[in-house]
């Protein structure tokens, strides 16, 4: 259009007297933008109005100003997130709770498990024999907690055999 001013980002910024991460900042709460480092020069300032320019000495505006700078970031963080979410970045607090909520659970299980799992595989074995069968016991209970999945990717390899003291 012949109307359209198309500036850059740092001409922009200058015009509002303000920084080009200020712009930037803008555009993340909604400020309308031609194309990346392009912007209306006029629809800038109709945005800049609606949002964030406020009367000098009205204490109503200013508040309703901030009120609206939130808002606009507000949505854009909230955009974020969707985004995010959509990627599979971000997974629910909820599914994290129950998920590790049972692994505990089978930990325990498994703590209390040792009282009448040990004694027979001890009878009879030396203290060295005896240390690396509490040590391989162990060692699946902690593997199977840390056990790979949705809320830990990687399983930890299983450590050398007990020093002998």
């Amino acid at each position: 259009m012949a109307d359209e001013l198309i500036l850059g980002t740092s001409d922009v910024a200058k015009f509002f007297d303000t920084t080009s991460k200020t712009i930037l900042k803008w555009k993340e709460a909604g400020c309308p933008q031609v194309k990346r480092g392009q912007w209306n020069l006029k629809d800038v300032f109709i945005w800049w109005r609606e949002n964030i320019a406020t009367d000098p000495g009205s204490e109503e505006d200013e508040t309703l100003a901030e009120a609206r700078r939130r808002y606009w970031a507000a949505k854009a963080g909230n955009e974020e997130l969707k985004e995010q979410q959509t990627k599979g970045e971000l997974i629910s607090k909820d599914d994290v709770v129950k998920q590790w909520s049972q692994r505990m659970a089978e930990f325990k299980n498994g703590c209390f498990n040792l009282v009448s799992a040990l004694p027979p595989l001890l009878e009879g074995k030396s203290q060295s024999e005896m240390r690396q069968i509490i040590y391989d016991f162990v060692w699946k209970m902690f593997d199977n907690v840390c056990r790979t999945g949705k809320f830990c990717p990687a399983t930890p390899k299983q450590g050398k055999k007990v020093k002998n003291d």
